[in-house]
């Protein structure tokens, strides 16, 4: 059910925690069998489909980094042999929400001895992208008019393309995707660490200035066929530069709803980044920026993804999925929320009935005011997202989106 119309005014909800439905799977790309995890929320679905697209690197399917070395040390000095696991946070988080997700290990990962270094392409990974689509549309509980690609860093340069070119892509989520060009990334990434690491300035012009000629060459054609550069051979950097010369083409051609996250504390990419995402469609776009955290959207310290981070995507998701408003918005009605307790009340306005559906739209409590202003609801079901709805003599008067876990 794509919007449900319905309004909210008083709530007591007690909830408990109930588990997901993870299952670890194979898919086929091309002549590749790839390994991934479908995270699906209890209850009955369809549910809106989240898949994850990986950062640079042969990432796995929770797209694990542990900050090791002198420059792990330099970047990252208060999680040395600390894990982060992003997209395992974020699945956890949004199958609680009601919303499921396929994640899987990239192909580097996998085949990273097997495939043939000097032939690989980004556009690979696009492909591979383009298989799990395919796959997941066969799960029973998806709903295939709810599919949203998320791509971390080099995979925000490519989950437009994939949308381009198909028409069952319902939303993008970029997080920490650059707009400059990857040739210029690499040559800033390599002289900054230079700078702050090894306080060595003339090293690092010199890294700058030779990746750029060396990308330079590339661009021209004229870098060898068989010589690697940073680890990867002409035609993998070739196509990574044109797609990230094309990156805000490529989102305004995909035209669709796009949420942007990026981290102020990002030292892979920084924050000067997310502007040319505010010249698209600001009906379709939503740029979010947030304070001290870095390229995993942790904050350094603590190497869990941040909670206001995936709750930013929990509600852009529900607000596409069905046009319900925030919490947090301008409320007619006075909300109070504690300990999985939802009390709403009005002074102005009597004759009220409470109504609240799940995203499916099944009614599962409903309580008029009587004798006061005030409505409480006592019932036990499972944590996760719901709309409230509130009316006024049978008229809707406001509906919201409520989030309640223990």
């Amino acid at each position: 059910m794509k919007t449900i119309q319905s309004i909210l005014t008083a709530v007591i909800l007690c909830l408990s925690i109930t588990s997901k439905a993870q299952t670890d799977t194979t898919f086929n790309s091309g002549n590749l069998q790839l390994n991934g995890t479908i995270s699906i929320p209890s209850g009955n679905g369809p549910f809106p489909l989240v898949i994850m697209a990986h950062g640079s690197g042969p990432n796995d399917r929770n797209e694990t980094f542990t900050p090791t070395g002198t420059n792990g040390a330099c970047l990252y000095p208060n999680m040395v042999n600390e894990t982060s696991v992003m997209f395992q946070d974020i699945a956890d988080s949004l199958a609680i929400a009601g919303i499921a997700t396929f994640r899987y290990d990239k192909r580097t990962y996998t085949h990273g001895s097997s495939l043939n270094p000097t032939t690989i392409l980004v556009h690979d990974f696009a492909d591979d992208l383009s298989a799990a689509v395919d796959f997941m549309k066969l799960h029973p509980s998806i709903d295939i008019e709810q599919i949203y690609l998320l791509g971390h860093s080099q995979g925000s340069n490519f989950i437009p393309v994939v949308a381009i070119e198909r028409n069952d892509i319902n939303g993008l989520i970029s997080m920490g995707g650059n707009t400059t060009p990857i040739d210029t990334i690499l040559a800033r990434q390599n002289r900054d660490i230079a700078y702050m690491c090894n306080q060595d300035t003339a090293a690092g012009d010199q890294y700058y200035n030779d990746i750029l000629t060396a990308m330079g060459m590339v661009r021209n054609g004229s870098w060898p066929n068989n010589q690697a550069l940073l680890g990867a051979y002409e035609p993998f950097w070739k196509s990574w530069i044109d797609l990230t010369d094309s990156v805000i083409y490529n989102y305004n051609s995909a035209n669709l709803p796009l949420l942007v996250l990026q981290g102020d504390a990002d030292f892979n990419v920084p924050p000067t980044e997310v502007t040319p995402f505010n010249g698209l469609d600001q009906n379709l776009t939503t740029v979010e920026e947030f304070d001290g955290l870095n390229h995993f959207f942790n904050d350094g310290d603590n190497p869990q993804t941040n909670s206001d981070v995936i709750t930013t995507i929990i509600n852009w998701i529900l607000d596409t999925q069905t046009g319900i408003k925030n919490l947090d918005e301008k409320s007619s009605i006075n909300w109070t929320i504690y300990n999985n307790t939802v009390i709403i009340d009005s002074e102005k306005t009597q004759n009220l009935t409470l109504e609240i559906f799940d995203l499916m739209g099944r009614q599962i409590a409903q309580k008029n005011m009587q004798n006061s202003n005030q409505i409480r609801i006592n019932s036990t079901i499972q944590t996760g997202v719901y709309i409230a709805t509130v009316k006024s003599n049978g008229a809707i008067i406001e509906s919201r989106k409520i989030y309640l876990n223990q």
